[in-house]
């Protein structure tokens, strides 16, 4: 007799109705991953702008692509979602107001890279972050002993002597490639903010996975290697601090402080606050600290202490706080209001946080600082929160955070060069790589309703009472960058103008004009129209703007070089030689005048600049 078996479902590992084959998520999930860091090799090589861009555009796009047919849509949701649309969206508005349109596309093309690299992290598979975890760590590890040894140790001797010795070793012993020498800062960011990576990840893998630990720890002991030849003092000392931060986020959770969990991060987050208040009342004490701690400048600009450099691009961001003055415009704009030099001295302001507020304004600023500041609340989250399986990375991850941080402070070249690619991956590992599988919507940072409505509130109470000085500056901010565009075209011109783009600068002075009739004070407007009237040969109308603007301000370094170089012409040497005798350069450069302004015609002007030239020598 034939027995029959119950009609029961059976079960079976058969797919939910829709999923797609495994084979065929990870194929998504390689082409998601191969197309952005495709596009952000070509734009790592892209300066100046060249066919790549045609490639590597697309490319990003087609990431995004994959990633929705993977999830169903772009991305999963993110804390750092709102504060990076912003962010770029200021980029975008920067690229239009930049003098250099080419420059400020790459720049452009570093955040998108950037952006891109964090959402491959925020909604890739843990075991492929892991696995770009080692890659970037063996990578950062190449990097450093590169180098180590195609450095040109003769020509540029390290400051340290073991350093100097091992190094002119290193080219005796390798082969020298002749190829691409990067800027030791910006080799030492990039190994900073990838050395916590590796680190965890041996501490992580120490128990089971011996081989894994050895690569991670053989990658961090390079990179180690390579930091300490760059002589970043910047890196290692935002390293310095990370570590400072790691060693109280644990003590910030014993028993001892007798809180509960959750307490925790107010212990923690109410310590940083105390040592960020100390040392910022230290450094306004006795700001020579802060150049003995970071050191000189690099280059021909040692001189020149960071302290002076920041008041005066702090000075340079004033004049277009709306917009900023374009991306990759910094150099630039330094250079020609501050220095009043047509050749480049610097290249970024040695301070993240102002070089974006000089080339992308306030709102520019405001976001990035939200971008930093979202990543780092979701990551304690995460690590504070119920353990899963990718804690690690979140952990090194914060501690990336915390060198960008802290690298900002006192170097810029994690915001403005190619090393900016880079920016965000500890932010896509702190939000990503706790994350369990399937994808599930992450933390979100939410504003209570009344929170907004007191800051909408307050804003609306500082805007009334200011609407005057801010109208003044946004005509003034307009003016600015009509006027950089015709001054900087074609910059470094490396000499001197003869006053031949006046009729284009005109364009901009009605703007400066009304600015002046709201706000008579408007030091901006003041210092361009004095800056135009000098290439008009209209000293004494140049006297009467940059005196109001030197009263005004009287640390600005520009305005009171051009007011002192105008009472020069002008032929008032007991107005001139005080002022003068506060710009080093400026004895060597009436010298130059003397030749100069002969060459252009004007013999009474380098007769004056010959007797301010004398003055100088003779004076004490």
């Amino acid at each position: 007799m034939t027995r029959v078996e119950p009609l029961v479902p059976k079960e079976t590992t058969a797919r939910p109705r829709g999923s797609r084959p495994r084979g065929f998520e990870t194929v998504l999930v390689a082409a998601e991953w191969g197309c952005t860091l495709a596009a952000a090799g070509l734009w790592v090589t892209e300066r100046p702008p060249t066919g790549v861009l045609l490639l590597a555009t697309p490319l990003w796009v087609a990431a995004w692509g994959w990633r929705w047919l993977r999830l169903g849509r772009p991305t999963r949701p993110t804390a750092l979602d709102w504060p990076i649309v912003v962010f770029l969206l200021t980029a975008l508005v920067s690229l239009w107001a930049a003098p250099d349109r080419a420059l400020a596309l790459v720049r452009l093309n570093f955040f998108l890279g950037a952006v891109g690299l964090y959402y491959v992290l925020a909604n890739g598979p843990r075991r492929w972050i892991e696995w770009f975890g080692y890659a970037v760590g063996g990578l950062a590890a190449l990097l450093g002993l590169y180098y180590a040894s195609q450095h040109n140790w003769a020509s540029s001797p390290a400051k340290i002597a073991l350093i100097d010795h091992a190094g002119k070793l290193f080219n005796r012993l390798a082969p020298q490639l002749g190829w691409y020498q990067p800027n030791a800062n910006v080799v030492g960011s990039l190994l900073a903010l990838v050395l916590p990576i590796p680190v965890l990840q041996m501490l992580a893998r120490l128990k089971g996975h011996r081989a894994a630990a050895l690569l991670a720890g053989l990658s961090a002991l390079l990179i180690s290697f390579g930091l300490v030849m760059t002589e970043s003092r910047t890196a290692v000392l935002a390293l310095a601090g990370a570590a400072g931060l790691a060693g109280w986020w644990w003590l910030s959770g014993r028993p001892f402080w007798r809180f509960s969990n959750p307490r925790r991060q107010l212990t923690f987050a109410a310590g940083v606050a105390t040592a960020a208040a100390v040392m910022g009342l230290v450094v306004i004490a006795a700001p020579n600290l802060l150049n003995l701690a970071f050191g000189t400048l690099p280059g021909p600009n040692s001189v020149v202490t960071r302290t002076a450099v920041y008041g005066q691009a702090w000075r340079l961001a004033q004049d277009t706080p709306f917009t900023g003055g374009g991306l990759a415009s910094f150099p630039g704009l330094y250079s020609t209001y501050m220095v009043d030099i047509p050749s480049l001295i610097l290249t970024h302001a040695h301070d993240a946080y102002l070089n974006i507020l000089v080339e992308q304004g306030w709102p520019g600023l405001l976001s990035y600082m939200g971008v930093l500041a979202a990543a780092v609340w979701a990551g304690i989250q995460l690590l504070d929160g119920p353990k899963t399986g990718g804690r690690a990375l979140v952990a090194a991850g914060l501690l990336g955070l915390a060198v960008v941080i802290l690298q900002g402070i006192g170097d810029g070249t994690l915001v403005a060069s190619r090393v900016t690619l880079a920016l965000l991956i500890p932010a896509g590992l702190a939000v990503g790589a706790e994350r369990a599988e399937p994808i599930k919507p992450a933390w979100q940072l939410r504003v209570k309703p009344r929170w907004a409505l007191v800051a909408l509130g307050g804003l609306a109470l500082v805007g009334v009472l200011t609407w005057r000085a801010w109208l003044s500056a946004w005509y003034a901010n307009r003016g600015s960058l009509e006027f950089a565009r015709v001054q900087l075209a074609g910059w470094p011109t490396n000499t001197w103008s003869d006053g031949h783009e006046v009729p284009l600068l005109l364009a901009s002075e009605p703007e400066f004009r009304e600015a002046l009739t709201i706000d008579p004070l408007n030091e901006t407007a003041q210092y361009r129209l004095g800056l135009l009237a000098t290439l008009q040969r209209d000293f004494p109308a140049a006297v009467q703007h940059l005196a109001q603007a030197h009263r005004t301000d009287s640390q600005h370094r520009g305005v009171l070089k051009a007011l002192a170089y105008a009472y020069v012409w002008m032929g008032d040497e007991p107005q001139a030689v005080p002022l003068l005798k506060a710009l080093p350069e400026a004895a060597s450069e009436m010298q130059v005048y003397t030749w100069w302004w002969g060459v252009h015609g004007r013999a009474d002007l380098a007769q004056r600049a010959r007797v301010a030239a004398a003055d100088l020598a003779s004076a004490p």
